[in-house]
């Protein structure tokens, strides 16, 4: 008998503890609706008041762009989404050439000097 009572105790505290739990999610969603009828109610109030500041002080658009909210959401970019890297250029390749002069006695030289090629 005392192995029943054990397993009917420990499902009267499962259910509980789900009861309970289902008690918590109905609260947040309460707690959601009133805070979005409280913040389009004082909408209104509050972009009055941030006109008001912003003639009082001469802000500009420029000074408020980190908190202003701009014409398309950026989302990615708050996320830390990923971004195609760049493409990766080759390095230029080391090269010897070979120049031909010919001074005024007329014999021939040939210089070497480095050359630098640039893939396009």
């Amino acid at each position: 008998m005392s192995t029943y009572l054990k397993s009917e105790t420990k499902d009267q505290q499962m259910s509980t503890a789900q009861n309970r739990l289902n008690e918590i999610e109905a609260q947040e969603k309460a707690l959601a609706e009133e805070k979005k009828k409280l913040l389009e109610a004082n909408k209104e109030a509050d972009l009055e008041l941030v006109r008001q500041l912003c003639k009082r002080h001469g802000f500009t658009a420029t000074q408020l762009r980190g908190s202003l909210r701009g014409k398309g959401k950026k989302t990615a970019a708050k996320e830390g989404a990923a971004r195609k890297p760049a493409a990766k250029k080759a390095a230029a390749k080391k090269t010897k050439a070979k120049k031909i002069a010919t001074d005024r006695a007329g014999s021939v030289s040939v210089k070497t000097h480095a050359v630098f090629l640039c893939p396009s």
